[in-house]
């Protein structure tokens, strides 16, 4: 997988009120509904369904090491020419720590993690004290942890905010 950036046109982006029509039949699409408490991203409908962070997380499906990471963030790619999107969810840091150790738990060299899945791949992004040549991991999403099992949360109801007022008393 390259590190190059896609090239940024006029043509493959959105224009600021088709973002803001999409955002906001996304938000209405939710509207007061109740949702299940366990939703998994449909990849069908490019309606974007408002995430209840707090309950949110993915567990990996390693039976010798069943990791289970906080979603902290979404980001959706939008192929509007394909008429698809992918979601990709950062995960909360974590602690590199020798599982299921009888001692010294934590890795001498030791490190924060942040995990990112995608579809198709993820990024593992490792902060040590000190510059390193492990810093970034990329591999197929499937390969990280034998794959993940989402448990993205959703409000019961969700509403858009359209004031500054609405969002300082939210």
């Amino acid at each position: 997988m390259k590190d190059t950036p896609l090239p940024r046109t006029s043509a493959n982006q959105p224009s600021a009120s088709s973002r803001r029509q999409f955002l906001c039949r996304g938000v209405a699409a939710i509207g007061a509904a109740t949702l299940p408490a366990f939703a998994a991203p449909d990849p069908n409908t490019a309606a974007m369904a408002v995430i209840d962070y707090g309950r949110s997380f993915l567990i990996g499906k390693l039976p010798a090491n069943e990791v289970r990471f906080w979603v902290e963030s979404r980001t959706r790619i939008i192929d509007e020419r394909a008429g698809s999107h992918d979601d990709f969810y950062q995960c909360a840091s974590c602690k590199a720590e020798a599982t299921f150790a009888e001692k010294e738990l934590f890795r001498p060299d030791n490190y924060d993690f942040l995990p990112v899945f995608g579809p198709q791949d993820g990024v593992i992004f490792r902060r040590k004290a000190w510059l390193n040549p492990d810093y970034r991991t990329l591999k197929k999403a499937a390969e990280m942890w034998d794959g993940q099992v989402y448990k993205i949360h959703q409000p019961k109801s969700a509403r858009l905010l359209t004031t500054n007022e609405e969002i300082r008393e939210a």
